[in-house]
C-alpha cells in the first residue's frame, strides 16, 4: 500500500498543473472511447501516467466495445433528453437535504 502511495506522490504535488492541463483540454474526437484514450495520452504527456496506463486505457476501451458496450455520446446533449442529478448535500434551515437539478433540452 505504501509503494502505491510513492508511485502517486507526483501527482499529488503535481495537482494544480494536472488541474491547468485538463481545463485547457479540448478534445479532438466526437466519440466517448476515443476522448477517453486522448485523454490518457493527455496524462502521459503531461507526465502524471506513463505511456503503460495509455496502453491499458487502449485496451479497457477495446475490451469493452468488444464485449457489446454501447457507450454513451461523448456530448451530454445528444444523449440526456432529461435527467436527475443529484449534488453534495447543502445546508437548508440548519439540517441536511438534498439538492437535486433537472436538465432538459
Amino acid at each position: 500500500m505504501f509503494n502505491d502511495f510513492q508511485q502517486e506522490l507526483p501527482l499529488y504535488n503535481q495537482a494544480g498543473a494536472l488541474v491547468d492541463k485538463l481545463r485547457a483540454w479540448v478534445p479532438r474526437s466526437t466519440s466517448l472511447p476515443d476522448r477517453m484514450v486522448e485523454l490518457a495520452r493527455l496524462m502521459a504527456d503531461g507526465g502524471f501516467w506513463d505511456t503503460g496506463d495509455v496502453r491499458l486505457m487502449q485496451a479497457w476501451v477495446a475490451d469493452l466495445t468488444a464485449a457489446g458496450y454501447n457507450f454513451p455520446s461523448a456530448n451530454p446533449a445528444q444523449s440526456i433528453n432529461e435527467a436527475k442529478v443529484s449534488a453534495p448535500p447543502r445546508v437548508i434551515s440548519g439540517k441536511w437535504g438534498p439538492n437535486t437539478f433537472t436538465f432538459c433540452d
